[in-house]
């Protein structure tokens, strides 16, 4: 058993609670020292410029500088990116892309620092691949330093009292018999909910939680909060939060979010872009629009056969990804550019005008009642050796788990990874595991993480995604 699984399950409360107290606290030093007050009046001094040159040549100088070090620090990119003067899109674009697959299975080629010298991330994606990144510290203080600026704008900092929802184990045994679905971390004014636990008979305890609270700011996955308004909606139930912001993280926003939220809550959606590999951000204004940030990294929007359009899936090379750099990478998302002028607000960064992917179905579980994406997505975390994975249920009891693997995802990789995906999905439901050498996208030609035949409506023959199961 790992220390914070012990923690988790044997801890007195209030223990616990402290611990997760001095634990944030350490990371937000460590956040928050070093290049982080340099970095953070760099960004702000340039989200004031509008000379769209200087901006551009800023970006050319970054790209460059990083382009340079990734030709001499990184094994996997030496073999063709070369040392230059003076990098720039065009001469990116001669160079071949990188996908989620070559981050799994080539990771110690890309990085360029030792896992000890590091800050590890770990992300499930959007495919479900198990993917480790590592930043560099002074990576880590500049996209915080982005982070920061941008969510100051709405007043936040640290330390004002904060809802966050996002895939954190939290709760044990003894929390869920007594329907706290929460912990709190005093010591920075941040309640973090469980996205596991919510369904009909959790909700109320889920709204009480949250509305006693009265939080100034959200953030987090916006379908969590959106299952909540979903339940006071119906229960004619509402808060008013008109005050406060909500960051969501991890899924794309949709209209119907916008909506419910609210309706019941009053509160202000502020959407964002990046990702956990170290995407560069696309931010909103106080207009309301989305922009990308020209001087955390470049987007090349394209179509399927790598040409330049408006609209379509995004390759990103990401300037604070010195240690597992990111150079033309195929992340699976898109974004539609915008063809309008320069933004009311006065900025002249890009325009974007919608965010699309990272948006997926559901699985539905018996106990735990609706699992997104990003939970789902999640279960990787620590787990070796997943390059792609599939959640397909056919019956509200089962659910197949279509895993495309290499050889480092052995017997205790996948009993972790089945351990990760009970705590989701609940004890009650039966998980099969099927190692796959393939799956197949679906007829837009788009990876479906999850298939659900209880609300597509499909046969099983006709939607799941299975070339042929491995062995």
């Amino acid at each position: 058993m790992n220390i914070q699984k012990f923690v988790r399950d044997y801890c007195p409360d209030r223990l616990h609670e402290y611990l997760i107290g001095v634990y944030n606290s350490k990371q937000y030093a460590k956040r928050h020292s070093g290049q982080y007050e340099s970095k953070r009046r760099y960004f702000e001094k340039w989200d004031r410029v509008r000379d769209v040159n200087l901006i551009q040549a800023e970006q050319q100088r970054r790209l460059t500088e990083f382009m340079n070090y990734v030709a001499t620090h990184s094994e996997f990119y030496s073999r063709y990116v070369e040392f230059k003067t003076n990098w720039d899109v065009a001469s990116l674009r001669a160079l071949p892309i990188v996908t989620k697959n070559d981050l799994v299975t080539s990771a110690d080629q890309i990085a360029t620092v030792p896992p000890e010298e590091a800050i590890a991330s770990y992300t499930g994606g959007t495919t479900g691949a198990s993917l480790k990144v590592l930043y560099t510290v002074a990576d880590s203080q500049e996209r915080f330093a982005v982070l920061d600026n941008f969510r100051s704008q709405y007043g936040y900092c640290l330390g004002k009292r904060t809802a966050w929802f996002s895939g954190k184990e939290l709760l044990s045994r003894r929390d869920v018999r007594r329907k706290k679905f929460y912990k709190d971390d005093r010591a920075n004014g941040i309640r973090f909910f469980s996205t596991f636990h919510f369904n009909q008979e959790t909700a109320a305890a889920y709204w009480e939680a949250l509305t006693r609270f009265k939080p100034e700011f959200f953030v987090g996955f916006p379908f969590s909060v959106y299952e909540i308004c979903r339940f006071a909606e119906s229960k004619g139930w509402s808060e008013n939060l008109a005050d406060t912001v909500f960051f969501p993280t991890a899924e794309t926003v949709t209209q119907e979010h916008r909506r419910c939220i609210g309706k019941v809550l009053g509160c202000r959606i502020v959407d964002q872009y990046a990702s956990s590999e170290g995407a560069p951000f696309i931010l909103q204004c106080e207009s309301g629009r989305l922009h990308i940030h020209p001087l955390t990294g470049i987007f090349e929007v394209v179509d399927a056969d790598l040409n330049p359009v408006q609209s379509g899936q995004i390759l990103v090379t990401a300037f604070a990804t010195k240690g597992t750099p990111l150079v033309r990478y195929k992340i699976g998302d898109a974004i539609a550019l915008s063809q309008d002028g320069q933004c009311e607000c006065g900025s002249v960064f890009p325009l974007v005008d919608h965010i699309e992917g990272r948006v997926g179905d559901y699985l539905l579980s018996k106990e735990n009642g609706r699992i997104s994406g990003a939970n789902l997505g999640n279960s990787t975390k620590s787990v070796n050796g997943i390059l792609c994975f599939q959640g397909v249920q056919e019956t509200a009891d089962r659910v197949k788990i279509n895993v495309v693997a290499d050889h480092s995802f052995t017997e205790p990789h996948k009993q972790r990874f089945e351990a990760a995906l009970r705590e989701r999905l609940g004890k009650s439901m039966e998980i099969e595991i099927r190692v796959v050498d393939q799956i197949a996208k679906g007829k837009s030609g788009k990876f479906k993480f999850i298939i659900n035949h209880l609300i597509s409506g499909q046969s099983p023959s006709s939607a799941e995604g299975v070339r042929k199961e491995a062995g």
